[in-house]
This record gives C-alpha cells, structure tokens and sequence, in this order.
C-alpha cells in the first residue's frame, strides 16, 4: 500500500509501462507514453536522502579491548558519601 503520493504515482507509472509492454496499442501508446513522461519527474525515482556509508572495521589486532564502564558505580546510592 503506497504511503506517499510520491510511492503512489511511481507504482501508477510502473502499472502504465507493465500494460503498455503486455498489450500494446496503436491508438493509446503514444497517449501513453506521453502521459508516463510528462509524470516521470514528478515521481521521485531517485532516492531522496542516501544511505549513510557503511562502516568499516578499523580495530588493529594489537589494540586494547573496549569496555563500556558501569554508569551505576560512578553514581553514589542513597546513603553513601
């Protein structure tokens, strides 16, 4: 189910060119094509914000483990000084 107008009128483009590839006609085609280009830049193909890159491992054998430290030890409880 298309959630923006933009995924509604790429998946109304995508339909148009799957019908007119399945049953082409003479008298409609040109219509058609007419109306799935003037759509086209409207429809938003590409994506609107990239992905973010992927990350790469860069730990060298001989560095040190991390470890996250225990936020609670750091707090004093109720009672202590």
């Amino acid at each position: 189910m298309p959630t923006s107008r933009h995924e509604a009128l790429r998946a109304a483009i995508t339909h148009a060119r799957a019908v007119l590839a399945e049953h082409p006609n003479t008298e409609t085609s040109t219509a058609l094509l007419a109306l799935i280009a003037a759509a086209e830049p409207f429809a938003n193909f590409s994506q609107a914000v990239a992905p973010p890159p992927r990350r790469v491992h860069t730990r060298t054998p001989d560095a040190p483990e991390r470890r996250i430290a225990d936020a609670s030890a750091a707090v004093p409880r109720m009672g202590e000084p």
